[in-house]
């Protein structure tokens, strides 16, 4: 009896452990436009005002967040191949405490030539997170602002090679 409670156990464990890893799809990002945000220089914003229409990408990350790194890097050579006006990308920072030499640090690591702006819980509730923040959480998003991809836990390669493939999709 005891064995079979532990093998339950850690079946469930499991299920969560993959449930990290691919977040549910956010809401439309015309339901988001209102999200509320800060540019970096402290400047209030809303998530309408820096998504300009077409397709997107919404990366959350943290300095604290080793696998944010590759990912936001990955997100810099895309931008280099694709323009602003074909496809939005948008990285918030998810930081509780605001260390602006830290995010800088992160952003000249990661090579980040893409919008930053500056969330809290709440954007990252917005887009359907829970209580925890679980970080790289990224989306992707057709020009009509339907959610077509999420992506959580980072695999490496496999991860990238996923996003590509997302993005290839909403770009036609």
């Amino acid at each position: 009896m005891l064995s079979r409670r532990i093998f339950l156990a850690a079946l469930a464990t499991a299920a969560s452990a993959r449930a990290e890893e691919v977040p549910p799809l956010p809401p439309s990002l015309d339901q988001l436009t209102a999200l509320a945000l800060t540019r970096p220089d402290g400047a209030s914003t809303t998530l309408g005002a820096e998504v300009s229409p077409g397709p997107a990408i919404i990366s959350f990350w943290a300095t604290w967040c080793a696998p944010c790194t590759p990912e936001a890097r990955h997100f810099a050579r895309v931008r280099a191949d694709i323009s602003p006006e074909r496809l939005n990308i948008v990285g918030v920072n998810l930081d509780r405490v605001r260390d602006e030499a830290a995010i800088a640090r992160f952003l000249s690591r990661a090579q980040v030539n893409f919008t930053q702006l500056r969330g809290d819980l709440a954007a990252y509730q917005a887009f359907g997170g829970g209580a925890q923040i679980l970080l790289p959480r990224a989306f992707v998003f057709a020009a009509d602002g339907t959610p077509s991809a999420a992506f959580g836990r980072y695999h490496g390669g496999a991860t990238l090679r996923a996003l590509d493939r997302a993005v290839e999709a909403v770009l036609g």
